[in-house]
């Protein structure tokens, strides 16, 4: 897997690691810099999709080592792209990192 570079010198996280759990789940582990709490987000492969490429869904849950963190990260992704997401910086930062097309390429 290789790391995307950002183009934001303000980056709030860093990528530390992408593992496939099993043929439908996907966990992204990071590091938010400001706070040096590490989190974790799963992507799930939707079932729903019919074309050949599997897509993959977040999933508004996460798992952080300080309680804080883990719920600006659950309410940017629930906000996802929206111009009301209060944490649309943070969400955007996490998809610069990794998003659904990087799970199609995990092995």
């Amino acid at each position: 897997m290789q790391i995307k570079e950002d183009a934001k010198v303000s980056s709030q996280v860093k990528l530390l690691k992408a593992t496939r759990a099993n043929k439908e789940i996907i966990r992204v582990h990071y590091l938010h810099i400001k706070t040096n709490f590490e989190f974790l987000i799963t992507w799930k492969k939707n079932s729903e999709n019919p074309s050949n490429k599997p897509t993959y869904d977040l999933i508004l849950f996460c798992v952080a080592d300080e309680g804080h963190l883990a719920h600006r990260v659950e309410e940017a992704i629930s906000y996802a792209g929206s111009d009301k997401n209060p944490e649309k910086e943070l969400y955007e930062d996490i998809l610069n990192k990794f998003n659904s097309f990087d799970c199609q390429n995990l092995p």
